[in-house]
């Protein structure tokens, strides 16, 4: 199967891209780390396939409308 065939088979079973569902799929797995752990936002980007903290960053504030800070610290008041 082409790789355009299969993008558009892709969106016609999902509704989205395969990149935007994989884009998704690395923000969910952004915030459980930042819900539940203590590592820095670089490691977090590196674990999830974003990188770098500024791409996690731009992408966590797109998504979300916060940044991965300000998110975390939602579940570390007290």
């Amino acid at each position: 199967m082409s790789e355009r065939t299969f993008a558009r088979r892709f969106v016609e079973e999902v509704g989205v891209s395969p990149a935007q569902w994989l884009l998704t799929a690395r923000i969910d797995l952004a915030k459980q780390h930042l819900e539940s752990g203590d590592h820095s936002i670089d490691e977090v980007a590196r674990r999830v396939g974003l990188g770098t903290a500024a791409n996690l960053r731009a992408r966590f504030h797109k998504a979300t409308g916060t940044s991965p800070t300000a998110y975390r610290q939602t579940f570390t008041r007290h």
